[in-house]
């Protein structure tokens, strides 16, 4: 990743972030309420047997009505949880970072660059919303449980995050690289089918995005 496309990602972040924080709280609900009916509404949604969500952080779109359609629809639901990486991973993710880290240096969103070292992002299953536990940056995850953690397997729906994205599918992160590196492990996974949720303040023109040829793309964007 060149040192301008760096620069105008971080750039970028600040501005989304401010303009994301600026919607007001019951237009947020609002919002996150027509996107929770469009998502379960989706054929993949309703024929997936595995979801694996992520848990709303501050003025994000609010997940909790898809989780609880996941569970209600007897579905198995799975949250993130930043742990540890083992060895070989964390070599393996260290090199990821030399090459595509980005700093996100807001104040609602500190730089990730130092925090994420040695980290990795893995899912584990959930029968509710009680068990979870404070975790990274103040959100709540799962407890880690090998038993319970998400193997790779077809039939999964996936929800992603973002801080903007267009129409071409390019998203713009929080500078972590938790779901670049993630989803590019699920590539040769049959079946999957990755759907980011955002805001419509969210979604810029193609072009706007700073991206480059190997950055992934998300096939999939439900707004309001």
């Amino acid at each position: 990743m060149t040192q301008q496309t760096v620069t105008e990602k971080k750039i970028l972040r600040k501005k989304m972030l401010e303009l994301r924080d600026s919607i007001a709280p019951e237009t947020g609900a609002k919002k996150s309420a027509l996107i929770t009916q469009k998502v379960t509404a989706l054929s993949q949604f309703k024929n997936t047997e595995k979801v694996l969500c992520f848990v709303s952080y501050n003025s994000e779109v609010d997940t909790q009505g898809i989780i609880d359609a996941a569970l209600k629809g007897g579905k198995k639901v799975y949250l993130p949880r930043i742990c540890e990486a083992v060895d070989e991973q964390k070599k393996d993710e260290e090199k990821d970072r030399d090459k595509e880290r980005v700093e996100c240096t807001t104040e609602s969103e500190p730089a990730l660059k130092n925090s994420v070292s040695g980290k990795t992002m893995r899912f584990f299953e959930i029968k509710d919303m009680d068990s979870l536990e404070t975790g990274f940056k103040g959100i709540r995850e799962p407890k880690e449980d090998a038993k319970k953690e998400y193997v790779r397997s077809p039939h999964t729906f996936v929800l992603i995050p973002g801080l903007a994205f267009d129409d071409e599918g390019t998203r713009l992160g929080y500078g972590g690289g938790f779901y670049d590196r993630f989803i590019a492990s699920l590539e040769s996974v049959e079946d999957v089918c990755l759907c980011a949720v955002a805001y419509s303040e969210q979604v810029l023109p193609v072009g706007v995005i700073p991206s480059e040829e190997h950055d992934l793309k998300i096939p999939m964007l439900v707004t309001d």
